[in-house]
């Protein structure tokens, strides 16, 4: 897919226009289409693929958008012409492009039982074969991640004893993670230390309960319920 963000103002529709003029010579290879930023599901896109407001008009090229979704951004700080658009879609088609990757500065220091990943750190954080790495996938206006928040957060405490379990969270909307298949908010995934390459997905029930009696039982270093419940007396 190649998709135009703009504005309505008079870069927006110069971008547009210019775009427009492109696209006739990319035929059915591509999946052309134009955005918007001012109605809710323009922001819900673009926090999707991880456009910035400040960025506006910007093209990206979404490769796999229904799974585990690779991005590629038009570079360069001028304006978007005909020529440069169809000159980014020729790189792209030839592979000389390099996946556009979002990542938040990694917090100064951690902060409660729940570790903070960013997208610059999350492969060597959850990559460790010492750990099973617990991460949840969130969007800060998610309902459904807000209602989680407490239950996870506890989980989180319970294990700290466990120093074979890391308990994450990244913001999905603020950094890219390569290779993660993220279809809506929460998405909770296991990395195992015996089996780095293949997450499994959370289908557990959402409560403390569920969350510990699930874990218990998929990750690589075993551990008891029984213990962590005498590491809180």
């Amino acid at each position: 897919i190649l998709l135009l963000f703009r504005d309505t103002d008079d870069k927006g529709k110069a971008a547009e226009e210019q775009f427009r003029k492109a696209a006739p010579g990319f035929g059915r290879k591509l999946l052309v289409s134009i955005a918007g930023s001012s109605e809710p599901m323009d922001q819900r896109l673009m926090d999707y693929v991880s456009v910035e407001p400040e960025e506006l008009p910007t093209v990206r090229v979404l490769t796999n958008p229904m799974a585990s979704m690779t991005k590629y951004r038009l570079q360069g700080g001028g304006d978007i012409t005909e020529a440069s658009v169809a000159e980014f879609v020729k790189d792209f088609e030839v592979g000389k492009l390099e996946p556009h990757m979002k990542s938040e500065q990694p917090p100064a220091s951690q902060h409660g039982p729940v570790f903070v990943l960013v997208g610059s750190s999350f492969q060597k954080v959850v990559k460790d074969p010492a750990k099973d790495v617990l991460v949840e996938f969130y969007a800060p206006w998610c309902g459904h991640c807000k209602k989680l928040e407490p239950v996870y957060k506890e989980v989180a405490k319970k294990l700290e004893s466990v120093g074979t379990i890391m308990i994450a969270k990244i913001d999905a909307t603020a950094n890219d993670v390569e290779g993660a298949d993220i279809e809506g908010f929460p998405t909770i995934k296991l990395w195992r230390a015996s089996n780095k390459d293949e997450p499994l997905d959370y289908d557990g029930d959402r409560d403390v309960d569920g969350f510990l009696t699930w874990l218990e039982d998929k990750v690589a270093h075993p551990f008891s319920r029984e213990e962590v419940a005498r590491a809180e007396l």
